[in-house]
């Protein structure tokens, strides 16, 4: 079964001038809607994980604006609460060279600031979960909500969820003073915290000695003691902290660090140079990384390689959302960063016979050794079962490889094959198409996969095996 997930926190409506045009130079705006825990709840969907958000938006036809974007990417959006006149907004308006970005809130009065602890059955929306995320934005924005908070936290941590809470800073929200005595409550209950190169000085006044984030001069040992610190006076397990050294508002050098607290051990990534597309999400895309891989059972370095490349990756997107799959991050923590156009070549297979009636319970893969058009090994489609004995069918599944553009072939492990039609009655997870290294041996499945007319089908016979996780 997929893990599930739950986010809570604002959602906003965000305009923006097209391209890098001032706000005082634009007649027209761009509108998305976005929210610190929202773009986490879309990144963990897109990965493939059952994730839900928790928030109060009007009853109009903009609050159900907001709805039907996070539904649009897959995020569970029962517990979203309705009531109140106002969704949230902001203007942003994109930097450039040694201009900065800007970012204007206008958000007083709106539904969530004027929410109610009454609004949310916390036992219900934890039923089920796993992993409860938040940020330190939601308390920020006052009335009941740092005690909503400090409600959710308890009652997540007598379900025995994780809980991971991005401290998220912002100062024309509330002042260091109130920040650091709301946080100072809620942040024994965290689990994983995350930070930025500010946050932990603004709110708990402990910094990073011989660091100066605006020459990008970082020091790792200092950042070391910050994550220590963190964890010793708050209890925390985890702390992840981002590295950004700003060469200018269009390229930034990206990296990251993952403490952890029982081998009082430090991990870092790669450090990335990034040119910047739409900056607003980053560090979102980066706790959105840390939660899908520590949920999957990834190491600490792995986790860290991780959400670093999937924020990495989330600079080169407009708006907050990070549109990125799986096997992409994969890639780029593996050390694709070339940025090489990928051509698809597609092979297509009717699975439509089998069903999960056919499989047991857990994650199937089906191989086809020996591929004409590859170097070597076998291609390898992973799915992930939730329930067996429904008898439904799988529909068609694609796969694609890769064609470089200095002409060698091989399966990209970018590249992924989706199960499609009938996910969500199948309860399917999500599927990939990886290079293996040596060809698979696996017993020989009792029925031949059918393929279009046309397609090389003796090479598209193949095997099922059930591995263990």
């Amino acid at each position: 079964m997929a893990k599930r997930v739950i986010t809570f926190g604002e959602i906003m409506m965000r305009l923006n001038p097209i391209g890098y045009l001032r706000l005082v130079q634009s007649d027209r705006f761009e509108a998305t809607y976005a929210g610190g825990e929202a773009n986490v709840a879309v990144s963990l969907a897109n990965y493939g994980l059952d994730a839900a958000y928790v928030t109060k938006v009007p009853a109009h036809e903009v609050g159900q604006c907001a709805v039907n974007e996070l539904r649009r990417y897959g995020v569970d959006t029962q517990y979203m609460v309705r009531g109140g006149d106002r969704l949230g907004i902001y203007f942003c308006e994109k930097g450039a060279s040694q201009r900065a970005s800007k970012v204007i809130y206008d958000s007083a009065s709106s539904a969530i600031a004027l929410a109610k602890r009454t609004d949310f059955d916390w036992d219900t929306i934890f039923d089920g979960a796993d992993w409860f995320h938040w940020t330190g934005i939601t308390p920020a924005l006052g009335g009941e909500l740092p005690e909503i908070c400090l409600d959710a936290c308890k009652a997540a941590k007598a379900r025995g969820l994780t809980i991971s809470c991005d401290l998220n800073f912002r100062k024309k929200l509330w002042t260091s003073q109130r920040a650091g005595e709301v946080m100072s409550q809620l942040l024994p209950y965290v689990d994983v915290c995350i930070a930025n190169e500010e946050d932990a000085k603004d709110v708990f006044g402990i910094e990073a000695e011989g660091t100066d984030i605006n020459s990008g001069k970082l020091n790792r040992d200092g950042y070391i003691s910050v994550a220590r610190q963190l964890s010793s006076r708050f209890g925390c397990k985890y702390v992840a902290i981002t590295l950004r050294s700003s060469i200018s508002a269009n390229d930034n050098d990206w990296a990251g660090m993952l403490y952890e607290a029982a081998a009082d051990k430090a991990y870092f990534s790669t450090t990335y140079h990034v040119h910047i597309v739409d900056r607003v999400g980053g560090g979102d895309s980066f706790g959105g990384g840390l939660i899908y891989s520590m949920l999957s059972g990834y190491d600490a370095q792995q986790t860290i390689d991780f959400a670093v490349a999937a924020s990495c990756l989330k600079h080169s997107i407009e708006h907050d959302f990070n549109h990125v799959s799986v096997a992409e991050v994969a890639a780029l923590a593996a050390g694709n960063a070339s940025g090489r156009v990928q051509r698809l070549v597609q092979v297509c297979c009717d699975l439509s016979f089998l069903s999960i009636s056919h499989m047991e319970k857990g994650p199937i893969s089906f191989c086809w050794p020996g591929f004409s058009c590859f170097s070597e090994g076998a291609l390898c489609i992973h799915a992930y079962t939730e329930a067996a004995g429904h008898g439904l069918p799988l529909g068609r599944f694609a796969a694609s490889n890769s064609v470089h553009s200095h002409g060698r072939q091989e399966l990209f492990p970018s590249v992924v094959g989706r199960i499609t039609g009938v996910i969500r009655r199948c309860r399917v997870g999500h599927a990939l198409a990886k290079r293996c290294a040596q060809p698979v041996a696996a017993p020989e499945c009792k029925r031949k996969l059918f393929c279009p007319a046309g397609a090389p089908r003796e090479e598209l016979v193949g095997s099922a095996v059930t591995h263990s996780t």
